[in-house]
Parts: structure tokens; sequence; C-alpha cells
């Protein structure tokens, strides 16, 4: 039996990364040499083993091996039972053999066959020879010839450095002969906007980074997966001009694999000045008399083919009736789109243009502003669930929000209340709620999650972003604010709370059935959902519109200095950001922020932090390169940055939860909850740090709550 002789333990080597005024206490001891032992805080995670070493426990933390250049894993992996992620490896049927990520198979029967696999997708070419030589001889068994003896001091098997200028050629020593083949790039398995290319490398690879870790979380079982979209079994599909693919699923070993074929380009008896490339198509070709005479009106240039009015060379020259025009084109410098239009550059068109920008509906002012998608601004103090927006012609989504009141008075003014957010994407339900916690179709995930092919949730400092590939993001900020983007496909078919989406804002007070209504309090009655006993009838509690308008600034409070100061901020934040293309609601929100800091000085630098992200990101679309200005928080705001683990909150009505009340707040008695409770309850909303997750705040910071001294 072991004996326990204390209860705190000592967690050296678990917590090598923490500071050492949190490890304390002593070991604990024990009688039963070799056994495991089962740690009740620690048995959550599958990496740390405890066993009996020298009558006393020691646990340690596995080391998972790095795995290179892995972009998708195995689903099964993400289970709470196992420590180290596996990449999806390859399955070759034919040869009944499997390739793990980053292995090379040479087919025995072909040995010019060669296999490559890169996280689940596996690349079959066809090795090309390098021979620099005119009379080469073929050595039993290797796919290219040989030309020369190998170099001293290098031994079979060894690579040979710098025979070739060209990073794509290999040559290595085979029974003292040297042998040389081209490297044949391997298909890979994520999207181009996340290849790279490092400089002297034959090759490109997948940029991985921390945020990519949601390629990892699950997709759909029995399916491939290549790049972000899902294939089932024996699909066809293209990877580029000069790879086909195709899935292969193996239900009895659980087991999905992409067989990329890659095209091996022929030699041409044709000079590099009679060769075209055509778009789609892998390899160049000679140009036949009879398609040279078709093709009067196209140039060839710089061995690509162009069409007549085609641009190259980075808009600098043009193929004009058959021939190249090279002039540097000037465009039109710091034009700015109007509002609800972004600078794109469309294909076949040198310069930038204006068309419609994704539709963007706000709310702020802990959700009680509301701007649509075509820039109407209202305000809503309602206290019912409502339809925020919701596709209105095939339904393929819908946002709704969720007030509830967690006092025994209905008196909207007393602010005690939370927001959540339910989100349907097709079939699937998504529910955020203001702790934070996440649930899809019910069942509570940790973040960051992904659907593949569906969508992805990430949690971004203090927002939780949810991207869906049907054409929707979501950002929100708990209890605070949120955003809905939607892709112009949209554009027309929505109704909601957000408007109809039709680049119109003087229609925006419509019904889902497209009547037009006059008083605002109508236009929100028809889009009330759900069951909420305490919504009463939104026309008794709204204020007047032109009321409204007069006091924007500070409306709760009657402190005249703190509304001064507000004002006085936010102009000398303006005057420093400049022009700035949503300036009138990002100003608004400055405000809205800066009303609830009152002379807090931590509250007021987040509030100009994200006036000027939200000033950016118009800038940084609108803006040309050169005219683009850089922003910077004033430097006394460093000083006031929340510490690692945590997180700033602009308006909270909850505990803030410490060493000596977590265990009583998070105890699931009905009784002992809400007496915890009324100790900390707040006259007003409370703005600072608060620690995330299972951490808790002792002595200035963060820590997990087990490690909270007895």
């Amino acid at each position: 039996m072991i004996l326990l002789s204390i209860i705190w333990i000592d967690l050296i080597g678990l917590t090598s990364s923490l500071p050492n005024s949190f490890l304390q206490g002593n070991k604990i001891t024990c009688n039963e040499e070799g056994k495991i032992v089962t740690i009740p805080f620690l048995k959550s995670d599958p990496c740390i083993t405890c066993m009996c070493i020298n009558n006393e426990i020691d646990c340690f933390k596995n080391t998972c091996s790095q795995t290179i250049n892995c972009y998708h894993y195995h689903q099964s992996n993400h289970s709470t039972n196992q420590c180290c992620r596996e990449c999806l490896h390859c399955r070759i049927d034919s040869l009944d053999r499997v390739l793990q990520n980053g292995e090379t198979f040479v087919d025995p029967i072909d040995p010019c066959r060669q296999l490559y696999c890169h996280s689940g997708t596996l690349t079959i070419v066809k090795t090309e020879c390098y021979v620099p030589c005119e009379k080469p001889y073929r050595l039993m068994g290797q796919c290219c010839p040989s030309c020369n003896a190998c170099p001293r001091n290098v031994h079979d098997g060894d690579e040979i450095a710098h025979y070739s200028n060209d990073t794509c050629i290999r040559c290595y020593c085979f029974k003292g002969q040297v042998i040389c083949h081209r490297r044949i790039c391997p298909v890979l398995p994520c999207p181009v906007s996340k290849q790279i290319r490092s400089k002297n490398s034959c090759c490109p690879r997948c940029s991985i980074s921390s945020q990519d870790e949601i390629r990892s979380n699950s997709f759909a079982k029995n399916s491939c997966v290549f790049g972000e979209k899902i294939y089932h079994h024996l699909e066809q599909f293209k990877a580029d001009d000069c790879t086909k693919c195709e899935c292969k699923v193996d239900k009895i070993r659980d087991n999905s694999t992409n067989h990329c074929q890659r095209e091996i380009c022929p030699p041409l008896s044709c000079p590099p000045s009679e060769r075209i490339s055509k778009r789609g198509e892998c390899c160049p070709r000679c140009q036949s008399p009879r398609v040279k005479k078709e093709m009067e009106t196209d140039c060839i240039y710089k061995q690509i083919h162009l069409r007549d009015g085609d641009w190259t060379d980075s808009c600098r020259c043009r193929c004009v009736h058959g021939k190249i025009d090279c002039n540097h084109n000037q465009c039109p410098r710091d034009f700015v789109c109007p509002l609800g239009h972004k600078k794109v550059r469309i294909d076949g068109e040198c310069c930038e243009s204006c068309v419609p920008d994704d539709g963007k509906c706000r709310i702020i002012d802990s959700m009680t502003n509301i701007t649509t998608y075509d820039g109407h601004n209202y305000f809503l103090n309602g206290q019912c669930n409502y339809i925020l927006s919701k596709d209105c012609e095939s339904n393929r989504f819908s946002v709704h929000l969720l007030n509830k009141f967690h006092n025994a008075t209905r008196n909207f003014g007393e602010n005690f209340r939370t927001i959540s957010l339910m989100i349907r994407l097709e079939s699937t339900k998504i529910m955020l709620n203001p702790r934070g916690k996440i649930r899809v179709n019910r069942t509570l995930i940790r973040l960051p999650y992904l659907q593949m092919g569906q969508f992805s949730i990430v949690k971004s400092n203090n927002q939780i972003k949810l991207h869906a590939m049907l054409g929707i993001d979501i950002t929100w900020q708990r209890n605070q604010s949120f955003e809905i983007s939607l892709k112009d496909h949209f554009r027309e078919r929505t109704c909601g709370l957000c408007g109809n989406f039709n680049s119109d804002s003087n229609d925006e007070f419509q019904t889902r059935n497209s009547k037009r209504l006059v008083r605002l309090e109508q236009f929100l009655d028809s889009f009330q959902v759900g069951k909420n006993i305490f919504c009463p009838k939104i026309r008794s509690n709204l204020r007047d519109n032109e009321k409204l308008k007069q006091i924007q600034i500070c409306p709760e409070v009657v402190d005249q200095q703190t509304i001064n100061r507000t004002i006085r901020i936010c102009n000398r934040t303006r005057k420093r950001i400049g022009y700035c293309g949503i300036d009138d609601l990002a100003y608004q929100q400055c405000l809205d922020d800066m009303c609830q800091c009152h002379n807090n000085k931590q509250c007021q630098c987040y509030a100009i932090e994200r006036y000027f992200k939200s000033c950016s990101e118009s800038n940084r679309r609108n803006s040309s390169e050169s005219n683009r200005r850089a922003f910077h928080l004033p430097s006394i705001c460093k000083s006031y940055e929340c510490p690692p683990g945590s997180e700033f909150i602009f308006c909270s009505f909850e505990c803030k939860k410490t060493c000596q009340n977590y265990a009583m707040l998070e105890q699931n008695d009905p009784k002992a909850r809400p007496a915890m409770r009324n100790q900390c309850k707040l006259e007003q909303c409370r703005s600072d740090c608060e620690c995330i997750g299972n951490r808790v705040w002792h002595k200035g910071q963060c820590i997990p709550d087990f490690m909270c001294p007895q």
C-alpha cells in the first residue's frame, strides 16, 4: 500500500517552466517499488507518468519526438488516453506496405518509380535522371546510368555535395560510381497559401505555425483531406496542372491516403524560343506552323504564352495584337474605395479597382449598439432573444443573440445580464456562452477546434473567432462586442437585426418576408425568437432615437469629469491615427469603452488599443502601400499589460477567481454558489484582467488552481 505522508506534491520536473516561488512542499513516500501511481489531478494528462522509485513518488513528463513537416494528424491521437500525436501515414495496397511521413520508397520491380509520403498524401513519380556525360553506362538495379567514379573519402550510399549548381540535382555514390537524378518535389497537402520556398531550396514546403494546430483536431471519417477540402473514396481531383490525385479509403484499417501521380514532361526537339506554355497544361510544347498562324494576335514572352491584352512583368509589358509592348503602366495612387467596397486586382487587369466588400455587421457597447451590413446604426435596448442574421433563402446559417438575467429584477438598467450566441451552420449547432465555454451539437469542446471542410474555432487574445467554409466569419468578445462577416455571395439573401445586405442603408427595417416597417420596435418584434421570461414588450423599454443621438457619450454616467476625460482621450487618439475608413463607428466604440473605464489607466490603454486595431484594419484595406500609417500605443501602456495566462475584460459582474474562493465558485452546490457570488457582487461592472481557463489569481499572477497553497 502506498503511504501518502502529505497531500502537497513537489512537482519538480513537471513545472520547470514555472517560477521557483511556486515549487514548495515535500516528497510523497511509497513502499511498492516500481509501481505506477495515479495522482488525481494529473491523471487527465496522458503525458505524465508517476512511479514509486527509492520509496518516493517521482513524476516524469514524456517528451514526444518532433514530427517534421507534418500537416495532418490521425484523428484518434487526440483522445485523452494518448500522449503523442501521430502524423498521417500512406498505405500502398498494391505492395501491402505503409510509408511513414517523410519516407521515400523505390519500387523493387521498377527502380525508376519512386513513392514519397507527406502527411497522408502519396506522391508517385518516375525518376528523371541527370547524366552529365556523353557515354554513360548503366549499373544493375539502378534507374539512372553512371558517368564518373566517386570522389575520394566518399563511401557507398553517401550523398555527394555540390556536384551540380542545380539545387534539385542529387548525386550519390553507388559501388564506386556517381549516380545523379533530378529531385521531384512531392505533392504538398497544405493549401497554396501555406506553401513557402526557402532560399537555395529545390522544393517548397508547408508553413506550419502554432495557429495551424487546428489541422489536427478531426476531419470526416472514411474520407481523405487535401488542403482544406474533403474527398470521398475513389474521388479524383487535380492538385495542380501536373498532378492528378485519387482518394483511397481502407475502412477495415481505418486509413485514407491521397494517391497523386506526377506527370513528367518529355524532352522537346524545338529550340526554347519556339516553345509555348498554356494555362491549365503541365508541359510546354513546340509551336507548329498551323498553330502559329492561328495565334498571330497572341504573344510569346519569356517562353510564356500570352493572349491578346494580357499583362506580364508586374504590369510593365502587355500583349497587343501579337506584339509585346513594354511601358510603365501608371495606376492611380492613393485612391480610396467608397464605404462597403475594397481594392482588388481582377485577373487580366493591371491596376486595382473597387469591388463590393464582404458584409460586416458589428455590435458594440455591451451588445446594444448595432451597425448593419449596409452601415445603418441603431440602438438595441431589449431583453429578448433575437435573430441577428440568417440566410433567409436557403437557410444555410443563422445567428441568434440570447439574453439571460441573473438577478430577481427585470430592471435592465442594473446590467445583471449575460449574453450567449447560438450559431447554426447547416446541420451543426454551436453555442458560445459568456464564460467562454463552447458546445458543438451539445458536446463541450476545447479550442482550437476544427471540423475539416466545414468550420474552425480558435481563441485569439480575448476573442473567439469562428471561420466557416460556406462564407461566414464571426468574432466575439464575451458580453462586449460581436462581428459577423459575410462573403459577397450572401448579398440580398439575409434577414435579421443585421439587415438585408443589399448596399442600401435606407431599407433595413424589413421582416423575413421583405415587408417594410416604419417603427424600430416593430422591426425588433419581428425577429424575437424563443422563450424569455424577462422579455416584455420592447416598445415600453426603448428610448427615443432622437434622444439617444443627444446622449451618445456616456449615457449612463452623470459624472461630467468622466465624460470630459472620455472625449479628451478619444479625440487625442483620433488625431494621432488620422483618416480612418470606419471612423465614426470606431470612434463611437472608443467612447463606449472609455466610459466604462472611468479613471482606470489599464482599461483606457486597452480601449485605445482596440481603437487602433479597428482603424488599422480599415487603413490596411483602403490605403495604398505607400500611404499606410504606422500605429503605436502610448509607451505608458506597456506597464499595464495583463500577465501571462490572463485576458482583459472591459465589463464583468463575476467574482474575481482567486485561490481563496475558486473552490466555492466551482462546486455544484446550488446554495453555496449564490452565497459566494453575493459576497463580491458589484454595483457597476469591473474592468480588469481575468485568468483564463482553470487558472486563478495568486500574488498578482495567474496560476493553475491545483497549485494554490493549502
